[in-house]
């Protein structure tokens, strides 16, 4: 069966299968990740019919695999299998020597299978407008991303992240899609915050903040205050525990 290069024209057979998915807000996005990458992202094709999708985003060292899809009347035949061999390949064809992906429990035995092991939980939070218990801290500045020097984000995410973000960031700040936020204080960045907007709520991802400061509450609620002053609706996190105390201060919130 064929492998050819993604391209969002493609994208209707999960939009049609996946009803939760809004176009509004995927089609831009998986746009956004085949332009970082598009000898990455792959699509099976039977009979001139999308079947399959997969894609790639290769950073220095480190890469992930994401939005991993198989049609369901096409499934059992291990197209997933494949379609995870043609990422990991690129990938390591790239030199990329750590892949990574978020997983969900019911495909965890296909990536187990390929060799990866489980490094932690991803909790899902939602904050609503009317929950948020922030408060206002008149030292800390909120600068919308198309205001912000994209090398200084660069520099500022890679200090947590330890990979070079900057192509990807300049990538979706020309998104129309998308929203960003940075915040500083005392002309230091001490937070970002992109967010995605879809028709119930506004995904945020990334979201980094330097709890280093001692100030991780007051720099989160600098970045929801400008958030919510532009729309009420919720903002939905998916946070990894890598260390439970940095995602309990969502919970503060």
């Amino acid at each position: 069966m064929p492998l050819k290069k993604l391209t969002t024209d493609m994208l209707g057979f999960r939009l049609a299968e996946e009803k939760g998915i809004e176009p509004g807000w995927f089609v831009p996005h998986i746009y956004d990740i085949i332009r970082y990458n598009p000898e990455g992202c792959f699509a099976f094709d039977s009979n001139n019919q999308v079947i399959g999708m997969i894609t790639s985003t290769p950073y220095n060292k480190t890469g992930w695999l994401g939005w991993l899809y198989v049609a369901e009347k096409e499934r059992q035949r291990g197209l997933g299998e494949e379609l995870m061999r043609a990422g990991i390949e690129h990938l390591q064809a790239r030199g990329i020597e750590s892949i990574l992906l978020e997983a969900v429990v019911k495909a965890s035995s296909l990536y187990e299978r390929l060799g990866f092991r489980e490094q932690f939980t991803t909790q899902h939070y939602q904050l609503n407008r009317f929950d948020f218990t922030g408060t206002v801290d008149q030292e800390i500045i909120v600068h919308a991303i198309e205001d912000y020097s994209i090398e200084r984000i660069g520099e500022f995410d890679r200090r947590f992240f330890y990979e070079d973000r900057r192509r990807l960031f300049e990538i979706v700040s020309d998104n129309s899609s998308f929203k960003g936020y940075v915040a500083e204080i005392e002309d230091k960045t001490a937070g970002i915050l992109f967010l995605t907007r879809s028709s119930e709520n506004r995904q945020v991802s990334p979201m980094v903040v330097d709890v280093e400061t001692g100030r991780g509450t007051e720099i989160m609620s600098a970045l929801f205050n400008v958030a919510f002053a532009g729309s009420d609706l919720p903002l939905y996190f998916r946070c990894p525990l890598v260390t439970v105390d940095r995602s309990l201060l969502l919970e503060k919130l």
